[in-house]
């Protein structure tokens, strides 16, 4: 955060679910996913070099979570359309399910934690 976002957190942590409010109102909206799609299409054909052991360390964490057809393009593309999942990921995405922790470099050792 700015020093201004970082002395106004509360109404920054407002204007946050004031935007979730507005995208639950909506609802899903497939073009937002097939924008999402087309960019993560374009960085995966167009990917720069890596550093090879690099590369293979990335590889060898994306065969943990994708199937052998995705390893190579599982970390940059989006296949599929779900609504229902979409809404279930905005419904749970309340004030009372919310974990905020703010942490700064202004803040000295001394400084106490409080819980809300």
């Amino acid at each position: 955060l700015t020093d201004s976002g970082l002395a106004n957190v509360d109404a920054v942590i407002e204007m946050v679910f004031a935007y979730i409010d507005l995208l639950c109102k909506q609802g899903p909206q497939e073009w937002i996913h097939t924008e999402v799609r087309t960019v993560g299409d374009l960085q995966f054909r167009f990917l720069s070099q890596r550093n090879p052991m690099d590369y293979a360390c990335s590889l060898a964490g994306w065969m943990q979570q994708y199937p052998p057809s995705m390893y190579l393009s599982g970390a940059y593309k989006i296949y599929e359309w779900n609504a229902d999942l979409v809404q279930e990921c905005l419904s749970a995405l309340t004030p009372d399910n919310m974990f905020v922790m703010v942490s700064s470099p202004t803040f000295g050792e001394g400084d106490s934690c409080t819980e809300e």
